[in-house]
């Protein structure tokens, strides 16, 4: 059972639902990461953004096309939180 993000908790209901990750500027070390965490979320039923320039800097390390990326204001209109990577 995963003890972080309880599935029937009374809780749950406050739990984010959509997280962004944002990686260190100019930063491609970060590439594998970004990768896990945003899989460890997206397999906890969250969905999962990634700042643009975090996906510029990690598009050819790994396939982040299957997430949806966008600006710092863009990401602030449609997180629930920010994982900053880095």
């Amino acid at each position: 059972m995963n003890h972080a993000f309880p599935q029937e908790s009374p809780d749950s209901a406050n739990l984010p639902k959509t997280i962004a990750l944002i990686g260190k500027y100019h930063s491609q070390e970060i590439a594998e990461s970004v990768r896990l965490l945003a899989k460890y979320l997206h397999e906890r039923g969250m969905t999962v953004l990634i700042e643009e320039e975090t996906a510029r800097n990690v598009v050819a390390q790994l396939d982040v096309r299957s997430w949806a990326s966008g600006s710092f204001s863009w990401l602030g209109a449609h997180a629930d939180m920010a994982i900053v990577v880095g």
